[in-house]
């Protein structure tokens, strides 16, 4: 298993909140959408 596998697995088993900054910028939203479909977090936008 590779270390990036390994970081996921890890997310999605303590299931944390992320909170991003800048909600208007396309970059933040892409982000939050990978980490929310990839289950690695609770996501908030500010």
């Amino acid at each position: 298993m590779e270390l990036l596998d390994r970081i996921k697995l890890n997310a999605r088993k303590h299931n944390k909140r992320i909170v991003l900054p800048e909600g208007y910028e396309e970059r933040t939203i892409k982000a939050a959408d990978i980490a929310f479909q990839e289950g690695l977090a609770q996501i908030i936008i500010i």
